[in-house]
């Protein structure tokens, strides 16, 4: 063992020597270097975070966009939507972004199968204005008009005076018993007409059973019954029973032949009308429909009287008031009457909206108009040398009576005629002046403070009901809901932030007893708790915002409350109150910053919240909501449009896509937010 441990004894360490040691800095100055970076604060440090975060940049800039919209379109947009216009031609316009897009937010429209005149080929002048008609450049109007021979349905101007033929369809009204529905039968009652039961006398009702068929189904049955009223005999005389219309069609009855008429009224000339009964012979088979194509008589002259062959021209006789009511058909009550499979020659174009609105057209102006005009510079014109007459007598102008000063502006584009009538008396002497003239809409209405740019005007969300422009409408409703929702933040957010400090930091008693009154605020559903204070306090601006701040603040406490007891035990804290801190020092400067974050997230929905909350309630309650002077705000905006979604959809779709953006760009937002003011992050580089 000696031998073995004699080789693995130590070996000596050379001797240290002074020149082995050599300080590296001792040739250089040591002094302090400054720092590469700079110093930061907590909320620089946010900031640059919440700068990384390019979706809540993005959503800030959409906010941004937003409401400085709310802001300015109210003031910049000088078009009047204070007053509902009286011009249909300017309600429920189109949105209009481009010029001559095919149709593609451009203010036009196809139109689809409007009658049209045959003699002309186009449509009635009345309805659809030639010039706002689109067509390509350079052809004649006809020449974008698709035009068919079609058959058409309704009771139309258009239809009733350039259509020919159909059928008179009668709906028929009826009663609902424990959900099952009764039809009520149809009563049809020709005009009055003089019978003379000695001479032939025979009606045919011709009525298109294939129609019947094909519009109620081939199982389906309708029976009718005829009876003829007479002021000689009192009760109704049966003439025919159990007519299947549905497979039968066309039937006649010998009015001569029948014995109960020889009976009831002998020999004698009477007046009488003919009623026909159509009813379902069963519930399960029934229709409610009936149609007549026409009737023919012969025999006696009177029955002239009740012929027609032409169901347009026939209901055109119905429409006009100066022709007796016992001279035409009628028909029995709750029955709704219309035309169908009327033939008319129709067309297809499409149709500008905004020309025909906005373009020019033939208008009177009266001399108060005139006046005001004249006194624009607009326009000169002098009465002077016009001849007085004592009526309504039109006159052509002529050129040289007029000049148009300011062509930009002046509404009046020529002057056609104009009418200048005195009227004296011995008590009174008066004068009325009026021209008819060639008009820009578009001008007339900039002048008249309608629109706010003298140029035809482009509605980038259209117009509603009343004729106004609904872009400001969204946005001034945008302004006032904005500013309702930021005043309850504002408010639910102190109260909420001052409830759940308190709450979450002394906790115990203090913690408990301010628990149970927000269990008891917050078990009143609040809508029931907003329509008390509106039945109480009368509905307005003010009333919906106490409304609000009842209950609102309670989310914020809660989440306050949580924030305090997570970092009220941390030791920061604890190091705090041990060096002597005060509690609202502990409260506001340690727990409050580090629990900011989340809190921040749920201040910030709060304002699409209560704007959100606001639309609710004016859907649900519609009419209860109704703010002081006409404001008008984005919930009762959005309210309104929905009652036109099915003809109107753009209304609730353009204001829609606002409430979207908004409700996104606020939640992006506020999760930037979010994790920018978190202080555990700070420094982090995502």
């Amino acid at each position: 063992m000696e031998q073995e441990n004699k080789n693995y004894l130590p070996v000596a360490e050379p001797e240290a020597k002074d020149e082995d040691f050599v300080f590296v800095q001792q040739d250089k100055s040591i002094h302090d270097v400054k720092f590469d970076t700079k110093p930061t604060t907590f909320f620089k440090d946010a900031i640059k975070r919440f700068a990384k975060n390019k979706s809540s940049v993005v959503a800030a800039g959409i906010l941004a966009v937003i409401i400085g919209m709310a802001i300015i379109v109210p003031m910049a947009d000088g078009n009047d939507i204070t007053n509902v216009s009286l011009d249909n031609t300017t309600h429920f316009l189109p949105p209009k972004w481009f010029h001559n897009a095919g149709g593609f937010l451009d203010g036009t429209g196809m139109v689809k199968d409007a009658v049209l005149d045959p003699n002309t080929n186009l449509p009635d002048e009345s309805q659809y204005l030639h010039n706002a008609i689109v067509h390509k450049e350079g052809q004649a109007i006809q020449d974008a008009i698709a035009i068919k021979e079609s058959r058409v349905a309704g009771v139309t101007e258009t239809i009733l005076k350039y259509g020919k033929g159909g059928y008179i369809s009668v709906a028929v009204g009826g009663t609902e018993d424990n959900g099952v529905f009764f039809p009520a039968p149809t009563t049809v009652s020709s005009p009055v007409f003089t019978f003379d039961p000695s001479a032939e006398a025979k009606v045919t009702f011709h009525v298109p059973s294939d129609y019947f068929v094909e519009k109620a189904g081939e199982d389906t049955t309708l029976f009718a019954t005829l009876s003829l009223e007479s002021d000689a005999y009192a009760d109704p005389i049966a003439l025919a029973s159990d007519i299947d219309v549905a497979t039968m069609g066309d039937f006649t009855v010998d009015l001569a032949g029948n014995a109960d008429v020889s009976s009831a009224l002998g020999t004698s000339p009477s007046s009488c009308r003919l009623v026909l009964t159509v009813a379902p012979l069963t519930l399960a088979d029934s229709s409610n429909l009936f149609f007549l194509e026409g009737v023919s008589v012969s025999g006696q002259e009177s029955l002239k009287a009740i012929a027609f062959d032409d169901a347009v021209t026939e209901v055109v006789r119905e429409s006009d008031k100066k022709i007796p009511t016992d001279e035409k058909y009628s028909y029995g009550s709750g029955a709704n009457r219309s035309l169908v499979e009327v033939l008319a020659k129709t067309g297809s174009f499409r149709y500008d909206y905004y020309e025909a609105a906005y373009g020019e057209v033939t208008m009177e102006i009266t001399e108060t108009e005139l006046a005001k005009f004249i006194d624009r510079g607009f326009l000169s014109w002098d009465w002077s040398d016009k001849s007085w007459t004592s009526t309504d007598t039109w006159q052509d102008a002529d050129p040289s009576m007029y000049e148009i000063l300011d062509l930009e502006h002046s509404p009046i584009r020529e002057v056609k005629r104009f009418k200048y009538r005195r009227i004296s008396s011995a008590i009174i002497e008066t004068e009325t002046k009026t021209l008819e003239c060639t008009v820009s809409k578009y001008r007339y209405s900039w002048a008249n403070g309608q629109l706010g740019q003298c140029a035809m005007p482009r509605m980038l969300f259209g117009t509603n009901q009343n004729g106004q422009d609904f872009f400001k409408i969204v946005f001034s409703g945008l302004l006032t809901s904005l500013g309702l929702g930021l005043l309850a933040a504002m408010i639910n957010i102190f109260v909420g932030l001052v409830w759940g400090a308190l709450s979450g930091y002394f906790g115990g008693i203090t913690d408990m007893v301010m628990e149970r009154v927000c269990e008891i605020l917050g078990g009143m559903p609040w809508i029931v708790l907003m329509t008390l204070i509106v039945l109480l306090l009368g509905s307005g601006f003010w009333t919906l915002l106490l409304a609000l701040c009842l209950t609102g603040w309670m989310g914020i406490a809660h989440t306050t409350r949580s924030q305090f007891y997570r970092f009220k035990g941390r030791e920061y804290v604890l190091a705090s109150r041990t060096l002597g801190a005060s509690d609202a020092r502990l409260i506001f400067k340690h727990i409050l910053p580090n629990g900011i974050g989340t809190i921040v997230t749920g201040a910030v929905l709060m304002i699409p919240g209560v704007i959100f909350t606001e639309a609710n309630v004016a859907y649900l309650l519609p009419g209860v909501l109704q703010y002081e002077g006409g404001i008008v705000s984005f919930g009762l905006t959005l309210s309104d449009a929905q009652s036109y979604l099915n003809h109107y959809p753009y209304l609730i779709v353009s204001a829609s896509i606002v409430m979207v953006l908004i409700m996104i760009a606020f939640n992006l937002f506020g999760n930037g937010l979010r994790d920018a003011l978190n202080p555990s992050l700070k420094g982090a580089d995502n």
